[in-house]
């Protein structure tokens, strides 16, 4: 997969940096593990992103840490620094790239509503989410190896 200007000059800029508050980018949390998913886990991931995710002006106060888990819920585990980085490749840049979760000029696609409060479904309204089931979503996660 070829990588994006975005992504390619955030990890150049912070291979050469030596500002001490940018070590924890390398426990996990640093946007270049986005190269440690297979290709199929790389589709899916942006696939994702770019259909529960859209362009805005300002940044959601929802983080990357946030965002990794809501991919989670429909996806499969992956990191912080993962999710940085396919965020990066996607074409979104960070708010502020000097902490730890960043936040991201974005909004929801789709918003679902959980109206039942009796259920214990935690489908809360700040989740982003794809809009229900998505057939090609279903064939690239199956293609992962993370859905069968």
């Amino acid at each position: 997969m070829e990588k994006s200007l975005e992504y390619i000059n955030y990890c150049k800029r912070v291979e050469v940096s030596n500002d001490p508050r940018e070590v924890h980018l390398h426990q996990g949390n640093h946007p270049s593990d986005f190269d440690t998913l297979t290709e199929p886990e790389q589709t899916a991931l942006l696939y994702w992103i770019e259909h529960a995710i859209s362009r805005a002006k300002k940044a959601d106060d929802r983080s990357s840490y946030g965002l990794k888990h809501d991919f989670e819920r429909e996806g499969f585990y992956i990191t912080n620094g993962q999710f940085k980085g396919a965020m990066l490749q996607a074409g979104y840049s960070p708010k502020d790239a000097n902490e730890l979760n960043w936040t991201f000029p974005i909004r929801k696609t789709y918003t679902r509503k959980n109206t039942d409060t009796r259920s214990t479904d935690f489908d809360f309204v700040g989740r982003y989410s794809l809009a229900g089931f998505d057939l090609k979503f279903a064939k690239l996660l199956i293609a992962t190896g993370h859905l069968s």
